[in-house]
Order: structure tokens, then C-alpha cells, then sequence
């Protein structure tokens, strides 16, 4: 007679996941917490070749009919696109970023960050409103997201609604110290390349966010660091010889494209 795990007396149930013997749902909820299991069957988990019976093939076939119908599902799904792996929504604010040389990313449908994505593109306004992340450093890494913001914007007015002069004043704020030292506040944003981590762009505070965000990767919606000037020298800050020159072809690929709409209007 096989006996229970935990207490030894008579088992009844059997864990379908780790194949644990228990007698009750006390000595059951008690396996899943000392040994961490979730209870769920693995139904990926490697069967030998003289332990594969019915049960199995019987388990097997219920897995691929749960897979087919969550594909199925999906298909009818109205909020995505029939032949794309995102909504048309989305590839309309990835067009309108490639027009404005912005090299805009999306991670895979369900990922979080994919999720809390709010950036759109308005056709009519030719107008991207992008949502925004700040991380502050020297505020133990306090991070503050801004769901709506015009490209058109400066960089310097963006920062304005968490980061001002006139807030220094106030001695509740967790920013008072970027606030009391104003004039010193820098705003960097990560080079997104693999292989090359922990590189930074230095922005300009005095250019529209559109015109900052020229030539740089982004992973579904801009995410800037404030730092102070004094602390720049615990940056790796990408070389203006290095940005520059893929910058200026991206710049003159744009006016060209200008140009070419209005030509194309005047012809209409």
C-alpha cells in the first residue's frame, strides 16, 4: 500500500503535475507550498518510449485540439489584423515613425510593455503622440510615464510637468533635487542595439521631441534618464562623430520626401 507524502496515511490523490501522493486537499494545498509546485500538468514534459500508452497519446491529442482552438480564437479575434501580427492601428504609428526616421520596435502581442503602449499616430494631423517613460536616477530609480504627449513639443517643456524651478520650492516633491539644480538637468536615452548595452544619447532640450528621437531605436514608446551634468562621467555617451552622419542621411531623406508631397500636390 503507498501511503501519503506528507502524513502517511492512505493516499487518494495524485499531484498531476510532480506525481506527489496525498490523502487530502489539506496535505495537497501543503505539497504545493513546501515544494513549490503549481499543481498544473507539463504537458511538454519528456514521456520515455516504454512508458507511452493510451493515457498519454489520450493526452496528447486533448493538448493539440486545446492549441487549434486557441488559434482559431485568435483568427476571429477583432482587435488584430487577419495577415499581420499586430492591430493596423499599430503599423500605422510604425509607418508614421519610419517617415520620421525613428526606428520604432514592438514586442510580441501579451508582453507588458506592449500592453501599456498609449503612443498612436493621427493620419489626419500627421501627428504622432507618443507615451513617454522618465527614470530618475538620483530618486532611487523613480520612474513616471506620461500617457499622451505631441512630438511637436519641446524636449525641455515635456520634462517641464515632473521637473521645474518653481518646484524646488516645494520640500514634498521627490524630485526637488533635479528641481534645485535646473539648470544642470540632462536627459539620455539608451542605444537599443544588441551586443551594445548601457550606451546613451545625450538629447537637446531646446528640440521638438521629434527632432530628438531622429535615428534612434525605440522599443514600443520612448524612455529617457534624467541625470544632472556632474554625473555625465558615470555615462557611456555615444559620439556625436559616431550619430551624426546617419542622423544627417535620415534628415535629407525626409526633406526630400517633403518635397516630393508637395510636388505631388501641385500636380493634383
Amino acid at each position: 500500500m503507498v501511503n501519503c507524502g506528507l502524513c502517511l496515511k492512505e493516499y487518494r490523490y495524485k499531484c498531476p503535475r510532480c506525481g506527489f501522493r496525498t490523502c487530502s486537499m489539506l496535505c495537497c494545498a501543503e505539497h504545493k507550498m513546501r515544494d513549490n509546485c503549481s499543481g498544473v500538468r507539463n504537458n511538454a514534459a519528456m514521456v520515455k518510449y516504454e512508458e507511452f500508452d493510451d493515457a498519454k497519446l489520450h493526452q496528447d491529442l486533448k493538448f493539440l485540439e486545446v492549441v487549434d482552438r486557441n488559434i482559431f480564437a485568435a483568427k476571429r479575434d477583432p482587435t488584430s489584423h487577419h495577415t499581420q501580427m499586430f492591430p493596423v492601428i499599430v503599423d500605422y504609428l510604425r509607418r508614421g515613425a519610419y517617415k520620421r526616421g525613428v526606428f520604432l520596435k514592438f514586442l510580441p502581442i501579451g508582453m507588458s510593455r506592449r500592453m501599456q503602449n498609449t503612443s498612436k499616430f493621427n493620419q489626419k494631423e500627421d501627428l504622432i503622440t507618443w507615451r513617454l517613460e522618465w527614470i530618475f536616477p538620483l530618486c532611487d530609480d523613480q520612474t513616471f510615464y506620461d500617457e499622451s504627449v505631441s512630438e511637436r513639443l519641446l524636449l525641455r517643456d515635456c520634462l517641464h510637468k515632473h521637473v521645474s524651478p518653481k518646484k524646488a520650492l516645494g520640500m514634498l516633491d521627490p524630485l526637488k533635487h533635479y528641481a534645485a539644480n535646473y539648470d544642470q538637468v540632462e536627459v539620455l536615452m539608451e542605444e537599443k542595439k544588441f551586443g551594445e548595452q548601457f550606451r546613451y544619447h545625450r538629447l537637446e532640450l531646446d528640440s521638438s521631441l521629434c527632432d530628438n528621437l531622429i535615428a534612434k531605436n525605440v522599443i514600443e514608446f520612448p524612455c529617457f534618464r534624467v541625470v544632472l551634468r556632474d554625473n555625465l562621467e558615470d555615462y557611456s555617451i555615444v559620439p556625436d562623430e559616431e550619430f551624426l552622419p546617419t542622423k544627417q542621411k535620415i534628415v535629407s531623406r525626409r526633406e526630400e520626401w517633403k518635397k516630393n508631397k508637395k510636388r505631388n500636390q501641385r500636380v493634383d
